[in-house]
């Protein structure tokens, strides 16, 4: 037993929807206390309660013995059908097999409660209604609670459009805004290159102006030259002219 660990048990109760009493209690209803008492058959303040957990199955739990409602509760299974408590009871609808509800079961129209739960269709839960006021009463809640669902469904469908588009109108907003700051920045950055190629032009424009200046003093110089040269024939001409009149 050194390996023993308590396990901690939380009874599937709820007790302000189940426990009626009147007058002041005697002790105060902790999960702990109602679990305790449950279990004693002297207890005097919770003598005729029960815990009862309902269940709604769409299939058979035992194929071998299908039934329609069925009470189960903890059983000793070294000594078969010993009950360890009458305060604990599942019970098991199956809604597979309406058609097997007793005498007792239709009574209390728990096969008319059952089919609510195998409507497909609200024309389906209108038929029901028909038959049985206080299912049609249960039907209508569930259509109310439905169709203010519906409607709060649409409010916030609308509201998340509207939420939806001023994000949308705000995020172009701030991309349009991101774009001009692109836009101004690129125009600085073309003005900037047209100044410097306007500077650069003015610089072209004034080598070229020396380059005119510098070949016309070249074409000046050139003529000087051809002068000279035409002169320099000349007087060699002469020189040999007057060396052969000499001789």
């Amino acid at each position: 037993m050194k390996n023993f660990k308590p396990v901690e048990v939380y009874p599937l109760v709820d007790s302000n929807d189940w426990i009626e009493l009147t007058g002041d209690l005697p002790v105060k209803m902790t999960n702990d206390y109602l679990f305790r008492a449950l279990l004693q058959s002297d207890n005097d303040t919770l003598k005729a309660l029960l815990a009862r957990q309902i269940a709604f199955c769409d299939f058979t739990l035992f194929k071998e013995a299908p039934a329609f409602y069925s009470d189960y509760k903890l059983i000793n299974t070294r000594q078969d059908k010993l009950v360890y408590t009458e305060k604990l009871i599942i019970t098991n609808i199956d809604l597979t097999n309406i058609d097997l509800a007793s005498e007792e079961d239709k009574k209390y129209k728990l096969d008319e409660w059952s089919s609510l739960f195998k409507a497909a269709t609200w024309e389906d839960m209108k038929m029901l209604a028909e038959k049985n006021a206080a299912v049609g009463k249960a039907i209508s809640a569930v259509w109310q609670l439905t169709e203010e669902e519906r409607i709060r469904e649409q409010c916030r469908a609308r509201e998340d459009w509207i939420v939806n588009d001023i994000w949308k109108m705000n995020k172009i907003a701030q991309q349009e805004q991101e774009l001009k700051k692109k836009d101004d920045a690129i125009k600085e950055k073309d003005d900037a290159i047209k100044k410097k190629d306007d500077a650069i032009k003015e610089k072209d424009d004034a080598i070229k102006e020396k380059d005119d200046a510098i070949k016309e003093k070249d074409d000046v110089i050139k003529e000087k030259d051809d002068v000279i040269k035409e002169r320099e024939d000349e007087i060699k001409m002469l020189k040999r002219k007057l060396a052969k009149f000499e001789s």
